[in-house]
């Protein structure tokens, strides 16, 4: 008798049924995960390319050239600009006297946040070696009252003993000071961390929160290859250096610093035959042939050429002695550089700002990146612009600012930022917040800021921003509930 294949068919049925509804249940998981709120991802959802009330083209330097009058016309010259720079400098001389009384409240509170950062450089060079003495222990003693002021954590977030704390306490090094501190000049042989805290071992950074907000609080700036600094202090180990910047006071891996006379230094930071990087950033190589990359600069960086060749480039390099070595290297013949200082017009400010969209932010500096104060020192010192890294301090650029609060009403807010001059306005809110107002759209005026945190789509889920972008004056929210005012450079 023929064997029935009956059974074999109903086996084969029921394997594929099941194998079915597998399949639709397996669809039907991969549908809930990508329908699950953005917050419970395992990374951040990252905000779109294009932000809500802007175009794409908006990140293109072209269609803000197209809406300039006189792309090309020189809106203040080099002599005008340094005539800013110098104004700054000497109304922040006297700050305590020349500051309205908001104002100086601001800039301590500031100042007692973030240790180490200065209303204006010191001359140390011109003080007596009591004054240098006793300016270094007030630096040192802000430290040590910044570092009893909270928990930090190294970069697993897991917080600091006992020990390690006092570890960091001795490398400050307070009993060995000196009563008379004579300061040694130096320059930065490279990109270098102007450090609040002293810390040897790279995974020891000031974090103070285990979630978002991983910043290293113990960081206050990144400094360019070629700053000239005044060394007044050594750590315990010499391992770092105590030192006066343009940036303001902290501590410097003692290797990144090259000693030298002020004439042999001064060759570097005062010669007039020097280039400006212009690219986000720029390498330098050991050779002609391009070959080898022996360093990088950012954007704004200036340094030295060999006189008759801009292609050659002197470069501060440090002796095992710790000595400077001043050396030739070698840049493409389209490095994105400018021979002095770039024309300060509408149509180059946009076109380095794009340069710098999309690009991580970087609140302290302490991962060599860019804030939204930072981002436009880099941007404006293209054009001679000395501009404080600080938003705080940038609020106070321009003596008598205008401004405009948030009891004016939202609809005088953007009106007033509207009618702005783009491209050469500067916005900062009360807490610091600083963002370049370049246009217009829908009424709404636009921006080329650098921010972060957390904030909602039209559906309430939480996405992140944290990059340099073209967005509008809405985002971040809080912008809208500070008083604001208006830096213009010009």
């Amino acid at each position: 008798m023929k064997k029935s294949t009956y059974g074999g068919i109903m086996r084969l049925t029921a394997q594929k049924s099941f194998f079915v509804i597998m399949m639709v249940f397996m669809a039907g998981m991969v549908q809930a995960q990508d329908e699950k709120p953005k917050h419970a991802r395992n990374l951040y959802w990252r905000a779109p390319d294009v932000l809500e009330g802007t175009l794409p083209e908006m990140k293109s330097a072209d269609y803000w050239v197209k809406l300039m009058d006189a792309p090309d016309k020189v809106i203040l010259s080099l002599e005008g600009i340094e005539g800013m720079n110098d104004g700054y400098r000497k109304r922040m001389k006297a700050w305590e006297t020349g500051l309205d009384s908001i104002s100086s409240k601001r800039l301590e509170r500031e100042m007692r946040s973030r240790p180490g950062l200065l209303p204006y450089v010191p001359n140390v060079t011109a003080m007596s070696g009591k004054q240098v003495s006793q300016l270094t222990k007030e630096a040192l003693e802000k430290q040590l009252a910044f570092l009893e002021r909270g928990s930090f954590g190294n970069r697993l977030a897991v917080e600091y003993g006992q020990a390690e704390l006092e570890s960091f306490r001795t490398e400050m090094a307070l009993s060995e000071l000196p009563s008379e501190v004579k300061p040694m000049t130096g320059i930065l042989v490279s990109r270098t961390l102007l450090r609040i805290i002293p810390s040897l071992r790279d995974e020891n950074i000031g974090m103070t929160n285990n979630g978002k907000t991983r910043w290293d609080l113990w960081n206050l700036n990144a400094l360019p290859l070629g700053q000239k600094v005044q060394v007044i202090h050594k750590s315990a180990s010499r391992g770092f250096l105590l030192v006066v910047t343009d940036d303001g006071i902290g501590w410097v891996r003692s290797e990144q610093v090259a000693f030298g006379d002020e004439k042999h230094i001064n060759s570097l930071t005062n010669s007039k035959d020097f280039l400006v990087v212009t690219g986000e950033s720029a390498p330098f190589y050991s050779d002609e042939k391009n070959d080898l990359v022996s360093g990088w600069m950012g954007m704004s960086t200036r340094v030295a050429y060999k006189k008759g060749n801009p292609r050659i480039i002197l470069v501060p390099t440090r002796k095992t002695d710790g000595t400077l070595d001043i050396q030739e290297a070698w840049i493409k013949e389209d490095a994105d550089v400018s021979i002095g200082y770039l024309p300060y017009t509408r149509k180059n400010i946009m076109t380095q700002a794009t340069k710098l969209l999309d690009l991580i932010y970087d609140w302290t500096g302490g991962w060599y990146g860019r804030n939204h104060a930072t981002i436009l020192t880099d941007l404006f010192g293209c054009f001679g612009f000395e501009l404080p890294s600080n938003g705080i301090l940038l609020s106070l650029y321009t003596a008598s600012p205008d401004s405009i609060s948030p009891e004016d009403g939202k609809e005088a807010q953007l009106e007033t930022m509207g009618s702005n001059e783009p491209f050469v306005t500067i916005q900062v809110s009360n807490s610091g917040h600083s963002q370049l107002f370049i246009g217009t759209y829908n009424g709404m005026p636009i921006v080329f800021d650098t921010h972060g945190y957390g904030y909602k789509d039209v559906n309430g889920d939480e996405y992140e921003i944290r990059r340099s972008v073209i967005g509008t004056a809405e985002i971040p929210d809080y912008m809208l509930r500070q008083k604001m005012t208006f830096i213009k450079l010009k």
